[in-house]
């Protein structure tokens, strides 16, 4: 095998186990980053298509000894839902950080993307869990005022008062954001805990 080139295999077989839908957005990926697409192997080892691309990101900093970090925070970030989803089934692991020190929760929660939320809770994602940056998932909904996105992760048992790196806790970012019904939700979460 050529270094830093990573090859397919069942490629067929993948396709196969598909719906039309996904097919299609798997193309639609494959199109804006190659590098990215990731495959099954019957070890369940994920492989990826390389690329000569100079706008597709860098084919190492998509590889992690566990495997499909990055290609995991990649699909979040590009709102990949099955691509993120077979890449879960696939077993990668969504509590982990990526080379940018990011967290695929973080980052679907960050683009107010409730299904993605929803998908990476299920798969275990934990959403305590704190980014390079000290943000945990409900940090970045009361940032951004995502009260739909906040109510699931308390929902999912969120701890109201973590703080990020600079000592402020989602109650303190809803404040200074003048998210109202975000300040009100987590006071009264507050109070409960």
């Amino acid at each position: 095998m050529v270094p830093g080139k990573f090859f397919i295999k069942n490629l067929n077989q993948l396709c196969a186990s598909l719906t039309t839908d996904e097919l299609t957005e798997l193309r639609l990926f494959y199109h804006k980053f190659p590098d990215i697409i990731a495959v099954s192997d019957s070890d369940n080892q994920i492989f990826y298509l390389d690329s000569k691309s100079e706008h597709s990101p860098n084919l190492s900093q998509l590889i992690s000894e566990k495997g499909s970090i990055r290609a995991l925070t990649s699909s979040v970030d590009h709102s990949q839902y099955s691509l993120t989803r077979f890449l879960l089934e696939q077993g990668g692991n969504p509590n982990l950080l990526d080379n940018h020190g990011d967290l695929a929760l973080n980052l679907a929660v960050l683009h107010g993307n409730n299904k993605l939320v929803e998908l990476l809770l299920n798969f275990g994602a934990d959403c305590n869990l704190s980014d390079s940056e000290g943000n945990t998932p409900l940090i970045i909904a009361a940032q951004r005022g995502r009260l739909t996105i906040a109510k699931l992760l308390l929902a999912h048992q969120s701890e109201v008062g973590r703080s990020d790196l600079q000592g402020r806790t989602a109650i303190n970012w809803a404040k200074i954001k003048n998210h109202s019904q975000m300040i009100k939700l987590l006071s009264s979460v507050k109070s409960e805990q």
